[in-house]
């Protein structure tokens, strides 16, 4: 399990996550894609034999049309 946390100040909308690079079992349910300062929301990847570990994981928001990649512990 993850989570996946707004860290700054201001609410991220149209958040959206590049799939490329995760792993096939990966549920990630962004709603409405708005993410409140503070708040998170959690999200389950599963490994499976023909998997390749990650290590971030790419969003995009509105105002930011270029992936960025969020670190995943």
């Amino acid at each position: 399990m993850y989570v996946l946390r707004n860290i700054g100040d201001a609410r991220a909308t149209g958040v959206q996550v590049d799939r490329n690079g995760l792993p096939q079992h990966t549920e990630l349910d962004l709603g409405e894609g708005v993410v409140i300062p503070g708040k998170g929301i959690v999200f389950w990847a599963i490994l499976t034999a023909g998997d390749n570990d990650f290590s971030d994981i790419g969003l995009t928001w509105d105002g930011r049309e270029e992936p960025v990649a969020v670190p995943v512990p």
